[in-house]
Parts: C-alpha cells; sequence; structure tokens
C-alpha cells in the first residue's frame, strides 16, 4: 500500500501537542532541578536514588526524554498520513497524562499508572492506524468516538502485546548476556 500525505488539513492541534511536550519537559526539568540531593557539601550524591523526591523528578524528565521520540514521530506521521485532528487529540490526551505523572508518582508508585497507561493507550492508537493503513489500506480507528471503543482498545492491547512479546525475551537475554562471568555459570 502506497501512504500519501494529507497536507490539506488543519494541524493546529498536533502543533499544540508538541508544543505542549516541549512545555512539559522543560517543567519537569525545574521539577528535577527543585528536588536535588539535599547533600550540598558532596555533589556525587545528586544521582542518589536514596533521596526519593529526586529519584521520582529524575525519571519524570527522563521518562519524557525517552518517550520523546515515540510521541514526535507518531502524531506527526499520524497527522500527515491519517488524520491531523485525530492525531491531535490523543497527542494532547497524552501529553496532559504524562503532565500527571509526577504528582501521581510522589503519592505512591502504583498510581503512576494513571498517566502511563492512557499515554500508551493514545500511542497504540496512533501506531496501529499507521501500520493497519500502510499494510491494508484501511484505519483501525475510524475516529475518535464510543462506537470506535472496542477498536481503540484492541488498538492499545496490540501495542502492549507488541511490545511485551519483543521486550520480555530480548529483555531476559539481555540479563543473560550482560551478566557477570560468576553469575553465568549458575
Amino acid at each position: 500500500m502506497v501512504l500519501h500525505p494529507n497536507l490539506e488539513q488543519d494541524f493546529t492541534l498536533p502543533v499544540l501537542a508538541t508544543v505542549g511536550w516541549a512545555a512539559m519537559t522543560q517543567a519537569f526539568g525545574l521539577i528535577q532541578i527543585c528536588n536535588s540531593h539535599p547533600n550540598k557539601e558532596n555533589l556525587s550524591k545528586r544521582f542518589d536514588y536514596s533521596h526519593l523526591p529526586w529519584k521520582i523528578a529524575d525519571r519524570t524528565i527522563m521518562n519524557s526524554v525517552e518517550q520523546a521520540f515515540t510521541f514526535g514521530s507518531l502524531v506527526w506521521m499520524h497527522a500527515i498520513f491519517v488524520d491531523a485532528p485525530m492525531a491531535g487529540t490523543l497527542g494532547l490526551i497524552a501529553v496532559v497524562a504524562r503532565t500527571l505523572y509526577p504528582l501521581l508518582r510522589g503519592v505512591t508508585e502504583l498510581l503512576m499508572e494513571l498517566s502511563t497507561q492512557p499515554y500508551q493507550f493514545c500511542m497504540g492508537v496512533l501506531a496501529c492506524n499507521l501500520i493497519s493503513l500502510s499494510l491494508r489500506g484501511t484505519l483501525f480507528v475510524e475516529e475518535l468516538s464510543w462506537g470506535q471503543a472496542p477498536a481503540m482498545f484492541g488498538a492499545y492491547l496490540s501495542w502492549m502485546i507488541g511490545a511485551v512479546a519483543y521486550g520480555v525475551p530480548a529483555g531476559i537475554l539481555l540479563g543473560k548476556l550482560a551478566a557477570p562471568a560468576d553469575e553465568k555459570k549458575e
């Protein structure tokens, strides 16, 4: 299937989502600075995760950096080749969800999933639409509506199952390959 860009759309929402992601990342950097380790005499302690506010703040900004490419590429490929308003809407939902991460994580680790899973849901819909359009010429999710909820949930599950199918075996293999020599003998 050949994809053709659709540049005759309103790209306001994808632009706002992208700028929102950049602003969120900047704010996360400030959160990290405000929560640096209190031991000012020993600056090497800066990366000591025993100081929980620092650990949360550091993981917050690193999650943002780690996900920036996935977010930007899926939002913009979807905007250009599928539907800009849908891409922008899902992108903005993803930004709002990720913005809540440090606050939810600050309460308890389990609550961070209320930020992570909506973000993954949005990325799953974008990715599955792009894959489906590329391979079949049709969309996985036609529109953001309650009628499309099963397809959206299916896209999310497909996205997560694909990640698990590769990530878990590769992670186990990496653990075995990179283990110190004395651990490999066991």
